[in-house]
């Protein structure tokens, strides 16, 4: 998270920069955040760990410019399809699956190996996506791609379409008999081809 803050001390407008989660770096991180964003431009909090439907209460009553992972390894983040299901878009590096989840009209996607400049250039350009029809298509894309009820009951669908095809194509398929020995004895068997 030292990368986004000396992001942050670089930016010249108005920002509040409000971080959720805590883990054993985040006294440092929070005297570091105080030494570098000691500016008059720059309001951060730090809310500590949150249980996830205090989070999503947050994301529901607060105004939030953009959602930023600054993660080095990821797989497929949850925390990004949660930001993107109240239409929120998302600055985070090519890493893991994380392209999956942002396309140009989804958020920014950083380089794997980004550096702060490039966080700065992605903070300067998500107004960009501060418009109600950006934030529509960014909750199409959630809605399309990562809402659980939705996936889970397409594919239980296709699950079961694939099961009756596979019955369907065993139980017509025609026969054939052969024979093998076992114990000495000729046993004839019909088995589907």
């Amino acid at each position: 998270m030292d990368i986004l803050i000396d992001a942050l001390s670089r930016i010249d407008f108005t920002i509040s920069w409000t971080h959720i989660g805590s883990g054993p770096l985040l006294k440092d991180l929070t005297e570091y955040a105080s030494k570098k964003l000691n500016k008059q431009n720059i309001h951060f909090e730090f809310l500590g760990a949150m249980p996830n439907s205090a989070v999503m209460d947050y994301y529901q009553n607060n105004k939030i410019s953009c959602f930023v992972n600054c993660s080095r390894s990821e797989g497929v983040p949850v925390s990004i399809m949660e930001a993107q299901s109240f239409g929120i878009p998302v600055i985070a590096p090519d890493v893991g699956g994380v392209a999956e989840q942002i396309n140009n009209k989804t958020g920014i996607l950083l380089p794997s190996e980004f550096n702060s400049e490039d966080l700065v250039k992605a903070i300067r350009n998500v107004g960009d996506f501060q418009t109600m029809e950006v934030q529509k298509e960014i909750l199409n894309h959630w809605e399309i791609f990562f809402n659980s009820e939705n996936n889970y009951t397409i594919f239980i669908k296709d699950l079961i379409n694939t099961i009756n095809k596979k019955t369907k194509e065993v139980m017509f398929k025609p026969r054939r008999q052969y024979s093998r020995i076992k114990n000495k004895k000729k046993i004839e068997h019909r088995i589907p081809n």
